[in-house]
């Protein structure tokens, strides 16, 4: 739920002032479309209002939906770390000796390399 209201909250903020800035942008193809379409897309001070509300009704949810697909991985990839920052916490030489014999804590197996020769 907490992911779901982080993401619209986001989605609004972004969508509104980039859907307004998308349409402005949009205005020379609005002006090119009019004699064809024969209805008014756009006047000498920007796009119609529908305009905007057709951009913000595409760009909101699309949004919304890459937010919540973002955050969704982030707070797996921290619950992963926090995870794994208790392996990381044993000290170095135990941690060391145990890669030796070849027992590999399991949150970090395939994760890390440890490199085993002195210089």
């Amino acid at each position: 739920m907490k992911r779901n209201g982080i993401a619209l909250a986001l989605a609004i903020a972004v969508g509104l002032p980039a859907g307004w800035i998308l349409a402005f942008m949009a205005t020379p193809i609005l002006w090119r479309l009019e004699p064809v379409l024969k209805m008014e897309l756009a006047g000498h001070s920007g796009p119609s209002d529908w305009v905007f509300y057709v951009v913000w009704v595409l760009l909101i949810p699309g949004l919304f939906w890459v937010f919540r697909k973002t955050i969704g991985k982030s707070l797996v990839a921290s619950q992963s770390s926090l995870r794994d920052s208790e392996h990381l916490s044993e000290s170095y030489p135990s941690a060391l000796k145990r890669w030796a014999i070849g027992s590999r804590p399991s949150g970090l197996a395939g994760r890390c390399t440890v490199i085993t020769h002195a210089v």
